[in-house]
């Protein structure tokens, strides 16, 4: 299964995120470099009070704008480390090859019960077994 159909099974739900259809012009579009090729799926919205403060979902990783700019590359990801504390959840860590750490902020939650990072983690984990 490709990334964009697991976008769309796993994060459509949540508020804050946005499909992207092909061509759409977004202002978070020009604050990021694509690679030749490369597709952008969605936008996840931390906080829409600053807009800097994204997460761009694309075919090949994750466009993070929170404090700078990043990239996670799907396929240099080891491993998605589960939060210890479900209590106020603002993100998870990624361990990429090479054992650099990764900071993922996803500050959402659904109804107050479910927050937003743990369908990131399980959108992340299923991309991750599709590319095996």
């Amino acid at each position: 299964m490709d990334v964009k159909i697991r976008s769309k099974r796993i994060l459509k739900y949540m508020d804050n995120y946005l499909e992207l259809p092909k061509g759409t012009e977004h202002e978070c579009v020009k604050k990021i470099s694509l690679q030749p090729g490369e597709a952008i799926i969605g936008l996840y919205t931390n906080n829409k009070e600053f807009s800097d403060n994204w997460i761009i979902i694309t075919d090949l990783g994750l466009h993070v704008l929170y404090q700078e700019y990043y990239f996670i590359d799907y396929l240099k990801i080891k491993k998605v480390e589960m939060p210890e504390g479900k209590t106020s959840l603002r993100g998870f860590n990624i361990l990429m090859r090479g054992r650099v750490k990764m900071w993922v902020p996803v500050e959402g939650e659904q109804e107050g019960r479910f927050y937003d990072a743990f369908e990131f983690i399980r959108f992340i984990d299923r991309v991750l077994e599709d590319l095996k």
